[in-house]
């Protein structure tokens, strides 16, 4: 009785073995592609994340061996760009080499490098850094609203303080004090305690205080209407008064 049963069930796995083998070796095989994927995938990511490290020691070695040219510390940069584009080295390299070229006074080309950050670094406070930066070599070519529209977007919180700083130094440099002490004050809002750029927003904005206020009034009160003859009132205030003395 024994050895029947024990037949029966070998038959019956048999069986079962001829109707589900298909699907049990797909699963099997699947399950090995994917395994074998995802070792391969992580092991990929491995060598990229080595082979960006030694980019940018190379890079370093580079620039240091350049002794300060600004055009091959660029070129050192522009190697590590090519090589591994999505790492954050390379974006790293980018800034650094952007910073020399603004340095010399190769504006050009270290706009090309501040650009390449904010297209290609995967993290936003890179990004943010760069736009500041490029915003700051626009603002000295007098090219103001470019500038300030890279402020406008794209800027991560923590560099808020630093572009509202900036944005305030553009906009005084168009003659719109009232404009600039009030992205002054903004940009003291959004600093915290320890920021060291406080103390410097605050007397950006103290400086602009009444003194803005005063030369707005002015130039409001010019275009004032002229009291009627005869009518024994006041001149109407200009419709800018309020707003400057609300500042």
């Amino acid at each position: 009785m024994y050895d029947l049963e024990e037949q029966e069930q070998i038959e019956a796995l048999k069986a079962w073995w001829q109707e589900n083998r298909k699907f049990v070796l797909t699963v099997a095989v699947a399950g090995v592609v994917a395994y074998g994927g995802i070792t391969g995938w992580k092991a990929w990511k491995a060598s990229q994340a080595e082979q960006a490290a030694n980019q940018f020691a190379s890079f370093q070695k580079a620039a240091a061996a350049a002794g300060g040219d600004p055009v091959k510390t660029d070129g050192a940069a522009r190697a590590i760009e090519a090589a591994v584009p999505n790492s954050a080295y390379a974006a790293r390299a980018a800034l650094l080499a952007a910073q020399a070229l603004a340095n010399a006074g190769k504006t050009a080309e270290a706009q090309v490098q501040y650009q390449w950050v904010i297209d290609h670094a995967a993290e936003t406070q890179l990004q943010a850094l760069a736009r500041v930066r490029l915003a700051g070599v626009l603002a000295d070519a007098q090219k103001y609203d470019q500038a300030l529209a890279l402020l406008a977007t794209g800027i991560d919180a923590d560099f808020a303080t630093l572009a509202g700083d900036r944005r305030g130094d553009i906009l005084l440099a168009q003659g719109k004090t009232l404009e600039a002490r009030a992205a002054y004050r903004s940009a003291l809002d959004a600093a915290d305690a320890s920021n060291p750029l406080r103390t410097l927003l605050q007397a950006k904005a103290d400086a602009l205080g009444a003194d803005a206020v005063v030369k707005t009034a002015s130039k409001d009160d010019g275009k004032a209407a002229a009291t009627p003859p005869g009518g024994g009132g006041a001149a109407a205030p200009a419709a800018g008064d309020d707003k400057a003395v609300a500042k």
